[in-house]
């Protein structure tokens, strides 16, 4: 009886896990908020502190919030590759974080190679390293 309580807690446990890997189309659905980026050649930089940054996906589209500006545009996934675009129409105010605004954007934009677990999703390409969390 103890081995059996045993065993249910430990598959329990491991079910839960955070860093389950899960189905890259599947995982995308509802909003990412951008931890990070990393351009191609250049050091990882932080979201801003104060500003939204956030990454969307639902019914074949794809909805980014870049500070005081917004985007959307098609997405498509397949296995797990993601590609956004070919562009992606944005709002076009004059926010405080312009230049990091524009690399979140610059970067999104095109094909990716996605991981992703229960809470984060990487986004790998030619353009660099973008890191989203729910």
């Amino acid at each position: 009886m103890f081995r059996k309580i045993l065993l249910l807690g430990i598959l329990a446990s491991v079910g839960c896990s955070d860093d389950t890997p899960t189905s890259p189309t599947a995982a995308l659905d509802g909003v990412w908020r951008i931890i990070s980026i990393q351009p191609a050649g250049l050091p990882s930089q932080p979201a801003p502190v104060g500003a939204q940054y956030q990454v969307g996906f639902e019914n074949e589209r794809v909805f980014v919030r870049v500070d005081c500006n917004t985007c959307t545009g098609p997405f498509t996934a397949s296995g797990s590759t993601l590609l956004v675009g070919p562009t992606l129409a944005c709002t076009r105010a004059a926010c405080e974080t312009a230049a990091y605004e524009s690399a979140v954007v610059s970067m999104l934009s095109g094909a990716h190679e996605m991981t992703s677990t229960q809470h984060n999703l990487t986004l790998t390409s030619s353009r660099g390293t973008m890191l989203l969390q729910r």
